[in-house]
């Protein structure tokens, strides 16, 4: 069993302390360890979500300010 201290994390906190975590180690470089979930993905989809809110928040505000003729 090794040991590692990973800088990330999360709220709440998807592990305790003490608890065993599949993790992706390469041996050359040990200080690039990271623990092996699913959340790789699941990180992009909120900000994705919000990004595409917030194109078409802007195209919805440009169109509107062409039809009513106002000057940005």
């Amino acid at each position: 069993m090794k040991r590692a201290q990973i800088p990330q994390g999360s709220w709440p906190a998807a592990y305790q302390p003490g608890d065993s975590v599949p993790v992706h180690y390469d041996p050359q470089r040990p200080l690039e360890t990271r623990i092996a979930t699913a959340g790789g993905a699941n990180r992009w989809i909120l900000p994705g979500v919000t990004g595409f809110l917030g194109a078409i928040f802007t195209v919805v505000a440009l169109l509107l300010g062409r039809l009513f003729n106002v000057k940005m």
